[in-house]
């Protein structure tokens, strides 16, 4: 896999379709359906990666509490575009991972995306 299917493939293991990112919990507020039909997408059409292109890093802030400047977390995005031409928003929290040679032979073992969906949807 190149550097853009290996970023896609911690994004999809590790995150999920989502509505927005909740300030108040700190996290994305999956949408589990549409999680489950990307993948399944994934699985029977393919991903269009002209169309997907590479997710980006960025930060969110989530409240700690009334008296406390909010807290600021690392996220993973990206909008991933099957080749049925549906569009899904993929989102993950992005804290920096333990190693980026042990992501890399983690996800070395993998051939395909297409596994990972295989994976997810058991």
């Amino acid at each position: 896999m190149n550097a853009q299917e290996l970023s896609w493939a911690y994004l999809i293991r590790e995150g999920c379709v989502y509505k927005d990112f909740c300030y108040w919990s700190g996290n994305y507020k999956e949408m589990p359906v549409k999680t489950t039909q990307c993948l399944k997408d994934i699985r029977e059409h393919g991903i269009n990666w002209k169309k997907s292109g590479e997710p980006s890093d960025g930060c969110q802030s989530e409240f700690v509490d009334t008296f406390s400047e909010p807290a600021h977390i690392s996220t993973l995005e990206g909008t991933l575009v099957s080749r049925s031409g549906k569009k899904y928003k993929w989102g993950c929290l992005f804290n920096e991972p333990r190693n980026v040679f042990e992501i890399i032979a983690e996800f070395h073992k993998i051939t395909s995306i297409d596994e990972i969906a295989a994976e997810l949807l058991k």
